[in-house]
């Protein structure tokens, strides 16, 4: 006796009803794209910034004047290194190196001996933590291993940055589920067509 709740799924005929069904599949990947749309146009990016322009004074005993324009070039060539960021790690656990180096950005000040830091992260007590901790340690590189007299803070700020969010991925994501359950929900009814039958 053939057990009647056993079915043969025809693959061509599985075809004909999506395609018949493609309305279906059209609506909900369209509801699922206009939520998509909707986080894509509400969401935004909040971070905190920590800017300070540091100045150099070179050592007096450092008869070569030449120095004073690669003193900033070695100056950010220590910050932005794996081993700054490490250092600073060691004299403070609670600092994340890899964060810190992925969040600070050096730029050179032309014609002077003077440059720009930027720390960027998502809280305003972190951005600041992790700046004066890159002015100390730096401060004392500086002045212990390299020919620098001291390290002048010209200006500090610290501010809150709001950017839209870049979710394009977010809108692609809820665009292709709801392409998957629309196609999901109309094998899900030709099944229990198939089983009617």
């Amino acid at each position: 006796m053939k057990n009647k709740n056993v079915f043969e799924v025809s693959p061509i005929e599985l075809f004909k009803y999506i395609v018949h069904k493609i309305w279906l599949v059209a609506i909900v990947t369209l509801i699922f794209a206009s939520i998509g749309f909707f986080k894509f146009e509400k969401t935004s990016d909040e971070s905190y910034t920590a800017n300070a322009i540091l100045y150099i004074v070179p050592k007096e005993t450092n008869e070569d004047t030449s120095y004073d324009g690669q003193i900033v070039d070695e100056s950010i060539q220590i910050i932005t290194g794996n081993v700054f960021a490490k250092q600073i790690h060691a004299n403070d656990k609670s600092i994340n190196a890899k964060k810190l180096t992925k969040s600070l950005t050096v730029t050179k000040i032309d014609n002077t001996k003077m440059f720009n830091l930027v720390v960027s992260t998502d809280s305003k007590k972190e951005s600041k933590k992790y700046m004066n901790a890159v002015i100390a340690h730096y401060t004392n590189e500086m002045m212990s291993k390299y020919h620098a007299e001291r390290i002048d803070v010209v200006s500090s700020e610290n501010e809150k940055v709001i950017e839209p969010a870049n979710n394009k991925k977010t809108l692609i994501k809820y665009t292709g589920l709801g392409f998957v359950l629309g196609l999901i929900l109309v094998i899900i009814l030709y099944i229990v067509n198939k089983i009617k039958a």
